[in-house]
């Protein structure tokens, strides 16, 4: 049976029963050669520690990846990979267009002998910013804002790993 996106997310947003973060999070930098339709991965990092925060507007989809604090060891890798990244020249080098793609799949839905999962939300090209989770309080949480049709949640369908995108509706 497919799941909506609301269902979704809701097995990767938060904690469990034991107030362990429920997804993993894979962050990649990418440029695109615009000259030669090439996709360069710069850097990526698996995190499981992060807790997912999820929030849809009209326009907008924003991902807050809360972390236990400033000094987790994932929340500092995170943090300067994305600082690596937003290097003035890396907007300005030759015809390259720099990207960042941000993946969650439920930890509760990972295979244990493939490591992979039949769900997972992606979103790509968003802007980011490293703040606080609570008042006057050192920074823990990375936030990414994403257009709407930038961040969509995606079904596994066989071997052969076609994607099908799931929307509302779960269609």
């Amino acid at each position: 049976m497919k799941k909506t996106e609301k269902e979704n997310l809701k097995t990767m947003c938060g904690v469990d029963q034991y107030d362990n973060p429920k997804a993993m999070v894979k962050i990649q930098t990418h440029f695109l050669d615009l000259d030669e339709g090439k996709d360069i991965t710069d850097e990526e990092i698996i995190v499981d520690s992060a807790i997912v925060n999820f929030f849809r507007s009209a326009n907008f989809a924003m991902l807050d990846l809360q972390f236990a604090s400033g000094t987790d060891p994932d929340f500092v890798a995170v943090a300067q990979i994305l600082r690596n990244f937003c290097r003035v020249e890396n907007s300005l080098e030759g015809n390259l267009a720099p990207t960042i793609t941000v993946t969650l799949m439920a930890k509760e839905e990972i295979d244990k002998d493939t490591g992979e999962g039949m769900y997972f939300a992606t979103g790509l090209n968003g802007i980011w910013n490293i703040q606080t989770s609570q008042f006057n309080r050192p920074a823990d949480t990375v936030r990414f804002i994403f257009e709407n049709n930038d961040f969509h949640c995606y079904q596994l369908k066989d071997d052969a790993f076609e994607m099908e995108e799931v929307n509302e509706d779960g269609v």
